[in-house]
């Protein structure tokens, strides 16, 4: 988890609905612009797991030094 929160750690804050933003046009590598493309490819999966939001509300702490 940690080397995914350093890839772009905005991800998680899309997929858990923290941050809301429009869909762009393009995207910058680690940016939110990133993060909004890869919710909007894969959010249905991430919801289909049964647990797996839950998963990652406990587990993307980017301060926890537990996660890697």
């Amino acid at each position: 988890m940690r080397s995914a929160l350093q890839v772009n750690p905005y991800v998680p804050e899309c997929l858990l609905d923290r941050v809301r933003e429009p869909m762009p046009s393009r995207y910058v590598p680690g940016d939110i612009s990133e993060a909004t493309v890869y919710e909007n490819l894969a959010f249905s999966a991430w919801k289909a797991v049964g647990g797996a939001r839950e998963w990652l509300k406990r587990n993307a702490d980017p301060h926890d030094t537990a996660n890697s």
